[in-house]
């Protein structure tokens, strides 16, 4: 994610707050990279989602 939509999701998350104090933006965007790092992690491990979903028949058909 380039710095100008890095800044400008910093921006609606700091109007999202309201009243509370937002974070500051270094370590907001330290957080941000980081969650993405991870959503890419998980996005690459076809085996991951297909041992949800096994878990989610399994438990579906427990159930029944």
């Amino acid at each position: 994610m380039n710095e100008k939509r890095l800044q400008a999701a910093y921006e609606r998350y700091v109007q999202s707050r309201g009243d509370a104090t937002p974070l500051p933006y270094a370590q907001w965007k330290a957080d941000e990279l980081r969650a993405q790092r991870r959503g890419t992690a998980l996005a690459n491990k076809p085996w991951f989602a297909a041992l949800v979903i096994a878990a989610f028949v399994v438990f579906a058909l427990c159930m029944l």
